[in-house]
């Protein structure tokens, strides 16, 4: 896994933690909202 995806995930993570909607994090990081749904599954 490549730094730049390990930043997006700890990234996703911080901004889900303070109530970011999933949407908006998905579209500011580029990545899908299933991806951003997928990191924060396999973080919990």
């Amino acid at each position: 896994m490549e730094v730049n995806q390990l930043t997006k995930i700890t990234l996703v993570w911080e901004l889900f933690e303070q109530d970011i909607p999933k949407a908006h994090i998905a579209n500011q990081l580029a990545v899908t909202r299933e991806t951003v749904h997928i990191w924060i599954k396999g973080i919990r």
